[in-house]
C-alpha cells in the first residue's frame, strides 16, 4: 500500500464523528516567468461538499502566510457554517507549530497567527464547533491533499 492511502486511512480513521468535515488547505509561491513577478496563493477544499475556495495574496507574501492564510480561510468558513466538527488538513508542519507554540510571544508581531489563534480560543459566533488540525505530509499521494 503507498504512502498516501496509508494517510488518508488515518485521517479517515481518526475521525471523531460521523460528521466530521475534512478540509483540506494547501498554498503555492512561483513566479510567473513572463514579468518575473511571484504568484502567491492558497486554496481551501472540501471534498466532501466539493468547495473549492482560491485567494490570491500579495506577490510579497511569504510561502509560510500563504499556508496560515489558508488555514484562517478554513476557520473562517467553519464559523460562517457552523461545522460541528471539522478536521483541518495542512501539509505545513511549520504553520501548525507557530499555531500551537508555547510560547506565544515568539509570533507576537506575526498578526495572522494572533488572529488565527484568537478566532479559535474566542468565537462566540459558534462556541460548540470543534477543530481539529491534521498534518499531512505534502507529495505522498494523498488523494484529496
Amino acid at each position: 500500500m503507498d504512502s498516501g492511502l496509508r494517510w488518508r486511512d488515518h485521517i479517515i480513521y481518526l475521525k471523531r464523528s460521523n460528521q466530521e468535515i475534512n478540509i483540506f488547505t494547501d498554498s503555492s509561491k512561483t513566479i510567473d516567468k513572463d514579468n518575473n513577478n511571484n504568484i502567491v496563493g492558497c486554496s481551501v477544499w472540501i471534498p466532501s461538499l466539493i468547495i473549492e475556495l482560491k485567494y490570491k495574496l500579495n506577490s510579497l507574501s511569504s510561502s509560510f502566510t500563504a499556508e496560515i492564510w489558508g488555514i484562517l480561510k478554513a476557520i473562517d468558513w467553519i464559523i460562517e457554517h457552523k461545522a460541528l466538527f471539522s478536521n483541518i488538513c495542512t501539509d505545513s508542519k511549520s504553520s501548525l507549530d507557530a499555531l500551537f507554540h508555547r510560547k506565544p510571544d515568539q509570533f507576537k508581531l506575526n498578526t495572522l497567527i494572533r488572529d488565527l489563534q484568537n478566532k479559535l480560543l474566542y468565537n462566540t459566533t459558534f462556541p460548540n464547533g470543534r477543530v481539529r488540525f491534521t498534518w499531512c505530509p505534502a507529495h505522498v499521494g494523498i488523494r484529496d491533499n
